[in-house]
Order: structure tokens, then sequence, then C-alpha cells
């Protein structure tokens, strides 16, 4: 009798994991419908993969109606079913609060499962968690083994957490050396943080040789990537003819783009070029109106040269 209830189950598996396939086929050929009822036969079946599939759609396509309660009932089963992506997604949710009320200790505990299960994003937030004491007590040691983990699994971001920790030397002996290793790794899997913070490395000669043009093309790739800091930092490489031509113009753009990307500090850089012309023409309302943006972001320079230019 228990071997024919384990044919049974492996029969039910093996037909559970071909409606997956096949939903994942169909959601490919752009079939939404076709791929909503075979993922629905195959999460009923028991497949916790098309359950969390299924949570997505529900959650973000509008090929059915969107519902989000639904989809966290879907990604919750999903999850128990232990499929890892599920229980990141679901960490993530209750860090942010996003469909439900924030809960580090939720958070904690999804990030945990999945992490076990070697989804690698989730061991990084989880690094992060105990790195900051969100819902445990603070655990730098702890933080950084989570981030090795991570980063040898291939995300950026914990390689960049890492070469950060060894940066500042937080939690761990200061190591510029080791800080432009891991800052390099990550960087060449196009985190743009990463890139910002390795051209800062060879900007001031720090665990590498100084190569003021190696930072510039850093700090230009971090930026092309939208990163307000390389931005920024490229600004004034350019404001300041400091291993590139001087283009004042330019510096003007790379701090417009740093600011409309919500750096208080390129919002203060844009507001100087306003107010002593460089690269555009003077405007000292716009100076200050962006003085006090940077101000109000919390740029205690920006606060200064505000209130120099109100009195």
């Amino acid at each position: 009798m228990k071997k024919i209830l384990l044919f049974i189950i492996l029969i039910v598996g093996s037909l559970s994991a071909d409606l997956a396939t096949d939903g994942l086929k169909a959601h490919n050929d752009g079939n939404k419908q076709k791929a909503y009822r075979l993922w629905n036969d195959a999460c009923d079946s028991g497949n916790a993969t098309s359950c969390y599939n299924l949570g997505l759609m529900y959650r973000y396509e509008n090929t059915i109606k969107q519902d989000k309660e639904k989809a966290l009932e879907l990604f919750i089963k999903a999850c128990d079913g232990e499929e890892e992506f599920a229980c990141g997604k679901l960490g993530f949710m209750y860090l942010k609060g996003i469909d439900v009320v924030q809960d580090n200790q939720r958070a904690l505990s999804f990030f945990t499962k999945a992490c076990n299960a070697e989804e690698m994003k989730s061991c990084n937030f989880l690094g992060k968690m105990y790195d900051e004491g969100k819902g445990i007590e603070k655990n730098k040691h702890k933080a950084l083994a989570l981030f090795i983990k991570s980063c040898d699994g291939k995300n950026a971001d914990a390689c960049n957490n890492i070469g950060f920790m060894y940066q500042k030397g937080d939690g761990v002996r200061k190591d510029y050396k080791k800080a432009s290793e891991f800052y390099t790794k990550s960087c060449d899997a196009g985190n743009a943080i990463a890139c910002n913070n390795l051209g800062t490395l060879y900007d001031k000669g720090k665990g590498v040789s100084e190569n003021k043009q190696k930072a510039i093309e850093l700090y230009t790739r971090s930026c092309d990537s939208n990163n307000v800091l390389g931005c920024n930092n490229i600004g004034l490489k350019y404001l300041n003819g400091d291993g590139v031509i001087q283009n004042k113009q330019k510096s003007f753009e790379s701090f417009t783009k740093a600011c409309n990307g919500g750096s208080p500090n390129g919002c203060r850089n844009l507001g100087v070029s306003y107010a002593i012309g460089e690269g555009v023409s003077q405007n000292m309302f716009l100076a200050q109106e962006l003085f006090r943006k940077s101000c109000g972001a919390g740029d205690s320079l920006g606060c200064k040269y505000f209130e120099k230019l109100m009195q």
C-alpha cells in the first residue's frame, strides 16, 4: 500500500512539474491566460514555484485582476512549499512594508529561510539586518559572514557591502586593499555604487596606486548607470580640471543629473554653478532654491550657503 501511495505521489509531482514548465513556456510566448491556467492547476497540485509565479501575476500583471491579498496568500503558500524566491519576496515585503504592515521580525524570519535555501539576495538582506540591528541584535561578525556567502554566490550588492566594511573599518580591521578587491568584483558585476566607491580609492590612492584617469573612468561608469554619487564626483572632476580637461558645461550637466537623482551634494554644487555662473548663466534665485533643497536633505554646507544668500 505504501509503494502504491508513493507511486501516486510521484505521478502527481511529475504532472504538476510538467504544468509548471508548460506555464513558463506559455508566459514566455506571451500567452499569459494559458500560463495562468497552467500555473493555477500546478499550484493546486502542490507545485510551489507555480504558486509563486501565480502570486507575481496577481500582484504585478494586468492579465488578471490585480489582487494584493491573493498574491500575498500565494507567496506564503509557495514559501511554505520551500520556494526560496517566495520566502525572499516575503522578507522584502515585510522589511519595506509593501502590501503588509512593516515587521522586521517577520522579514528576518523569511530572509533566514530563503538564505538557508541558498537564495543569495536574501542572504545579503539578512546581512544588512544584522549589520544595522534591525529585528535582531546588531552583529557585525554575522553580517560579514552573510555578505561573504552572498558575494560568493555572485550577489554584487553583497560584495559592495564587504568592500564598504573594509574601507571604513566597520566590524573588521580597516583594509583598503581588500576593499578595492571587493569593490572591483562588485563593479565588474554591474554595481554602480561599487564603481563609484572604487573610483574614490583610485582617486586617493588608497589600497591601489593613485590613478586619476581610472577614477574618472569609474565615476563616469557609475554616473552612466544613474548613481548620483558618481555623477557628483565626475562633476567635481570637470569643474576643477582634476585629471581631466576642465569643462564647466560638463560639470553643470553632471551636477544636474546628480541633483535630479536626489543627491544633496549634487544640488548644492549645482547651486554654486548657478550662483557664480559656471557652465550656465548666473541665476541667484535658482541657486537659492537649490541650496534650500540641499539643506532640506540634510546637507550642512547647503544650509550655510542658503543662509548666506538670505542675508
